[in-house]
């Protein structure tokens, strides 16, 4: 039997106290001071059909995204491994401002987290950085099987698997975590403007350094300067 629904359904996030209520209804131009998530699926319950399963959560003003907000898209396939994406940052007036993390995720194969800032016009703006790995190899600083998506997708993510001192080695960085940091591309107004060389990638050859480089040290000090 073929599906296509959409299901809005409602949260509410209390550690936020200037707005405590859930949003009302599915018109969600009518939300205003609350806090809302819309999730679309969307698929076949046949054996040989795949469901695609999107999401989108975070506090609404005036029928506008504003705030923190927590995205993604899961593909569940039958024959192959599932793959999906989810995505953390904020949302000014309805357009994407400041830090993002990108988490790609594949059951049993590549994962990568990239992280970066965007500009008032909701375009990649300055140096990104991505980290790589294989899914099965991912662990967190205790050594227990995780993933990005279960290390929080954002700073807390890239500061857990990054040595600042030192990024192309494979020492773990301050906080325990397996280095995982490859590579930064640098953006403006939205289209890229440039590349490192790649290091500590599991697939492609390296030959990065970014240790010195104006746009490593621009990119850490964006991490280290965010504030939550």
């Amino acid at each position: 039997m073929k599906i296509k629904l959409l299901i809005i359904s409602f949260f509410i996030l209390t550690a936020q106290a200037f707005a405590k209520e859930e949003c009302q209804g599915t018109d969600v131009s009518k939300w205003d001071n609350c806090f809302g998530e819309e999730i679309i699926k969307e698929g076949s319950e046949d054996l040989d059909q795949y469901v695609t399963s999107s999401w989108s959560k975070g506090f609404y003003k005036d029928g506008k995204k504003n705030g923190f907000f927590n995205e993604g898209l899961w593909i569940r396939r039958h024959d192959i491994s599932s793959d999906g994406y989810q995505e953390k940052g904020y949302y000014v007036n309805g357009v994407r401002q400041g830090l993002w993390g990108y988490c790609y995720l594949r059951q049993v194969s590549y994962t990568y987290f990239m992280i970066g800032n965007y500009n008032e016009n909701g375009q990649k703006d300055g140096p990104w950085g991505t980290f790589n790995t294989y899914d099965q190899d991912f662990k967190d600083k205790d050594g227990n099987y995780s993933s990005f998506f279960e290390t929080g997708c954002h700073v807390e993510t890239a500061l857990l698997h990054l040595n600042k001192e030192d990024p192309c080695s494979k020492k773990k960085s301050s906080t325990g975590g397996d280095n995982l940091f490859t590579d930064i591309t640098y953006y403006k107004d939205g289209k890229r403007s440039g590349t490192g060389g790649i290091c500590n990638h599991p697939i492609l050859d390296t030959t990065g350094e970014y240790k010195d480089t104006w746009y490593f040290k621009e990119w850490v000090e964006l991490l280290e300067n965010y504030e939550n």
